[in-house]
């Protein structure tokens, strides 16, 4: 089960994703985040089910959200989530992390060769949001 700060991350990326247009379609996070509304569940694409798909109509775009937790963004799974998803140019990657984790994560990228990836945002949670 996810911990309650990868709710709170993951209901930031909504609301991230909602501010740039896209409509959340389907999701493997609990399902407080939609209200009364539910989603179904995240498909798996290549080997990892995304926390969060989105679509956005004008464009015909999707985006694809993670919320990843500090002791999450150094895994090799997350190295492999971020490769597989930020793969595709059709796709936005919204990262959600805690804020004592961004060099982490701007290691990762780094590391990845992805640091200057149009298509990949950052969105950096207060810690104390997430205590």
């Amino acid at each position: 089960m996810a911990s309650k700060a990868h709710d709170i991350i993951a209901a930031l990326i909504v609301r991230s994703m909602r501010n740039q247009g896209y409509e959340p379609v389907s999701a493997d996070v609990r399902e407080i985040l939609f209200g009364d509304h539910t989603l179904p569940t995240s498909r798996v694409l290549g080997i990892h089910k995304p926390d969060l798909i989105g679509y956005r109509k004008t464009d015909c775009r999707i985006c694809i959200g993670e919320a990843k937790t500090k002791s999450d963004i150094l895994s090799l799974r997350t190295k492999e989530e971020i490769r597989d998803f930020s793969s595709c140019e059709i796709i936005d990657l919204f990262i959600g992390i805690p804020s004592d984790g961004r060099q982490h994560l701007d290691d990762v990228l780094n590391a990845l060769g992805l640091q200057n990836n149009k298509n990949i945002q950052k969105i950096v949670v207060p810690k104390e949001l997430l205590s």
